[in-house]
């Protein structure tokens, strides 16, 4: 399972009979289970900067994960709106997974601030 740069969520199966909606409310599945984040220490988490996203983002385009590569440079994205090398490169890896508007999208804005 993945996200799309709109952050829905979009289940890829070559077999459809394979997949199970679980509805997260199900007492019965989740009844006993208790969610903390208490154990999280401010200190350790680590925000990434504009460059890791883009590093990222290149290392799962080399790898030909292009969903986790438009995520990497999407959150890039969210932190530098006008960074044209994360906008050139998002809309390629959505060229590889055939979104052709949001790579016409994206292009279009690179076109007007470079």
């Amino acid at each position: 399972m993945a996200f799309a740069a709109d952050r829905n969520t979009i289940i890829n199966s070559n077999n459809p009979e394979d997949i199970i909606i679980i509805d997260r409310n199900n007492g019965k599945l989740f009844g006993d289970l208790i969610w903390s984040f208490d154990l999280l220490d401010k200190k350790e988490i680590k925000v990434k900067t504009v460059d890791e996203f883009c590093r990222h983002g290149n290392d799962y385009f080399a790898s030909k994960d292009y969903l986790a590569a438009i995520d990497e440079y999407s959150d890039g994205i969210e932190l530098k709106p006008q960074n044209v090398t994360l906008l050139a490169n998002r809309a390629e890896a959505y060229l590889r997974l055939f979104q052709f508007h949001n790579a016409l999208d994206d292009t279009e804005v690179v076109l007007k601030l470079i």
